[in-house]
């Protein structure tokens, strides 16, 4: 990984693996675990970062009643309906990850590569927690191109299970970004 970048855009991907030696210690497992750093990329400055270059930063409230600083279905729902009114108003282009072919594609050019790169090519599992299922879906494919016998494997919260089928019982669940039911799910 480069250590001296020419622009905030050169830190976007190529983020570190990191071994989760412990774990694998403390169960008596052979092998290795690693975790991918995303929370190295540019994020919670992202929109400071914008904004300082001029973009118009849009916040929506969260719906009434949802827990603070937990997205909800009906939270992305909002946002969803403002993303609309604003592409609508101004005439714009909008590069919406659920339907534009550039979010799979980099997902199975990039991130699918570039886990199997960073690994010497030495991965047959793959875990993921999932929104709306494309860096799962797409990854997935590109390992199993890679590798046919590659196992990959969704997780989810207790309590808000989608995926599995399981009663939403605890739709408040601290991790965000999955969870909750998507219209047109790609998984």
């Amino acid at each position: 990984m480069r250590t001296l970048l020419d622009s905030a855009a050169d830190a976007i991907g190529r983020t570190p693996l990191l071994r989760l030696n412990r774990i694998t210690s403390s169960l008596g497992l052979d092998g290795t675990i690693v975790a991918k750093l995303d929370y190295l990329n540019p994020g919670v400055e992202r929109a400071r970062m914008m904004a300082a270059l001029g973009a118009e930063v849009v916040l929506v409230d969260q719906m009434p009643g949802s827990v603070p600083g937990q997205v909800s279905g009906p939270d992305l729902q909002l946002v969803e309906e403002r993303a609309k009114q604003i592409e609508f108003e101004l005439g714009a282009f909008r590069a919406d990850q659920f339907t534009r072919d550039g979010n799979w594609l980099a997902h199975y050019d990039g991130t699918g590569t570039e886990l199997w790169e960073q690994t010497n090519g030495n991965l047959d599992g793959f875990v993921d927690y999932v929104g709306s299922g494309g860096t799962y879906a797409v990854v997935t494919k590109r390992l199993k191109a890679l590798n046919p016998s590659s196992k990959c494997f969704i997780v989810e919260p207790h309590g808000a299970a989608v995926l599995a089928k399981q009663p939403i019982s605890q739709p408040e669940h601290p991790i965000q970004g999955g969870g909750y039911v998507m219209p047109d799910l790609i998984i």
